[in-house]
Order: structure tokens, then C-alpha cells, then sequence
């Protein structure tokens, strides 16, 4: 009973604070996503001002209740407020009728940004409430950095050892054998991967210095990979569209 309690005043709380965003989405017509950061806040101190139950269970309603919060303010309450804005009645068939027309469509880059800026918003205050009930935070992973550190750079000495430092001289995954025998080795050789450090050419690998020592570097990788992926989804979602249409 004090979960339910704590749910519905959290997402009471959170409707409330999605009101702004709302407003100057429909009314003002543009979108400031940072409005969106406020909704995990505000379910959090719902929650417990309801005297919801405070324990390990707290940070996985903060993130569902915040998600199902987003998703009904883009999904339903903005559609309501569309309906009163351009003199609709506020009804079943017209809430359909503007789905039918589009309205999906037209929204779908604006609801990415919204879930962009409510994870972050989420991130912040569920790493604060697993402090509150005794669940690790972020900080309580240093050792565990600090190994990554210390494995990246073991790493780093053995492509450098085979001169696997470009693609020209990029190694097979056998030759790589005494980072594979080794869990951790291979969990932070995947960890590199993902941050562009370690490249692939064809079937082999090697370790990029210009990737490990230039951050802007990787991370304008990263987003060009990204907005290639967001393309993609958006080309798809146009072909489906109009296949549907």
C-alpha cells in the first residue's frame, strides 16, 4: 500500500511538473527539452511526500515512472492541448482522428529529445536516491575505473609491442590471444571498441593514438555514427509511412 501511495503522488507530482513544457510546446510552439529534466525531481519528491516506502525498489519506479510520464505528455496530454488549441472538441474520435493524420509522425524527432533529456534527468536523481538506500552510486566504482586504466594501458603496450598502432599494420584476433585468455582484458578491449580507441580493418585490429590521446576526436566519431543511425531510423519510418499511407 505505501508503494501505491508513493507511486501516485510521485506521478502527480511529475504531471505537474511537465505542465511548463506542455504549455510552451502547444502554446508557444517550440520545445525547450531542458523542461524535461524536472520530471524525475519531481516524482522523487512525490513519492516520498506521500510517504511512499523508501528502499532498493525506489530507483526502478524513478525511472519507469518518469518514462510512462514522458510518454503520456507526448502521446496524450499534447494531443488534448493540440485538440483545445485549434478549437477541436475534446473527445475519443478526435484524438484518433489527429493520429490518423500524422500527428506521430510529426512529433518523432521531438520525442527522442524529450527522452534524451528525461534520462538525463532521471540519471541524476536515481544516483542520488541509490545513495539513500544503500545501493552503489557512480562514485562507489573508482576501483573499477581505475582498473579499466590499468588494463587500457596494458592493452595499449601490447598493440604497441606488435606496432599495431595503424591500419596498416592492424593484427589478426589470434595474435591478440593474451587479451582474449583474459576476462577483464576482454571486457576492457570491447569497452575501447565501443569508444573508437580499438578500430577493425576487415578482420584485424589496432589501437588508435589518436583516438586515446583526442576526445573531440572520438566523440565527433561517435556522433557521426549516431546521426547515421538516427538517418537510418528515419528513412525506414518514412518508407513504413508511406507504405501504410
Amino acid at each position: 500500500m505505501k508503494y501505491l501511495r508513493g507511486i501516485v503522488g510521485g506521478l502527480l507530482l511529475g504531471l505537474l511538473a511537465a505542465i511548463p513544457w506542455m504549455l510552451l510546446y502547444v502554446y508557444g510552439r517550440f520545445i525547450i527539452a531542458y523542461l524535461a529534466l524536472p520530471i524525475a525531481f519531481a516524482f522523487d519528491y512525490g513519492y516520498k511526500l506521500f510517504k511512499g516506502k523508501v528502499d532498493k525498489k525506489l530507483p526502478t519506479f524513478i525511472w519507469i515512472a518518469s518514462i510512462v510520464i514522458m510518454l503520456a505528455v507526448n502521446l496524450f496530454f499534447i494531443p488534448l492541448l493540440e485538440l483545445n488549441y485549434y478549437d477541436y472538441k475534446i473527445n475519443y474520435y478526435n484524438l484518433v482522428y489527429i493520429y490518423e493524420n500524422g500527428y506521430l509522425s510529426s512529433i518523432t524527432l521531438d520525442l527522442i529529445i524529450s527522452i534524451v533529456f528525461t534520462v538525463i534527468g532521471i540519471s541524476g536523481v536515481v544516483n542520488k536516491s541509490k545513495g539513500e538506500v544503500g545501493l552503489p552510486t557512480r562514485g562507489s566504482y573508482n576501483q573499477i575505473q581505475e582498473k579499466m586504466l590499468l588494463n587500457k594501458q596494458k592493452i595499449k603496450v601490447i598493440f604497441e609491442g606488435m606496432d599495431a598502432t595503424s591500419k596498416y599494420n592492424a593484427v589478426s584476433k589470434d595474435q591478440l590471444s593474451e587479451i582474449f585468455e583474459d576476462k577483464e582484458l576482454k571486457a576492457t578491449f570491447n569497452n575501447l571498441r565501443l569508444q573508437t580507441i580499438i578500430k577493425k580493418k576487415g578482420n584485424k585490429y589496432y589501437y588508435s593514438i589518436k583516438a586515446d590521446e583526442n576526445a573531440l576526436y572520438r566523440f565527433l566519431i561517435l556522433y557521426g555514427k549516431i546521426m547515421l543511425w538516427i538517418f537510418a531510423f528515419f528513412i525506414v519510418m518514412f518508407i513504413l509511412i508511406g507504405l501504410l499511407a
